[in-house]
């Protein structure tokens, strides 16, 4: 059998005002985070980039002696 339960919620009356602002720093977090992610994804291109070379210099020098 289903019981019923009541509950009294207070509620401030900037609730609205509360909303947009945690809303609008989410949206500044996110932005920051997204800023943070391309920053970091050109880091790790410029740090293969430079792998690929350092793995090419190792090749020819690998075939100088053989």
């Amino acid at each position: 059998m289903a019981k019923e339960i009541k509950i009294h919620l207070t509620v401030p009356d900037n609730v609205g005002e509360i909303k947009a602002e945690v809303k609008k720093n989410a949206k500044a977090v996110l932005a920051k985070v997204g800023i943070a992610a391309l920053h970091l994804s050109k880091v790790v291109e410029k740090a293969s980039k430079k792998l690929k070379e350092y793995g090419e210099q190792i090749n020819q020098e690998t075939r100088k002696w053989e």
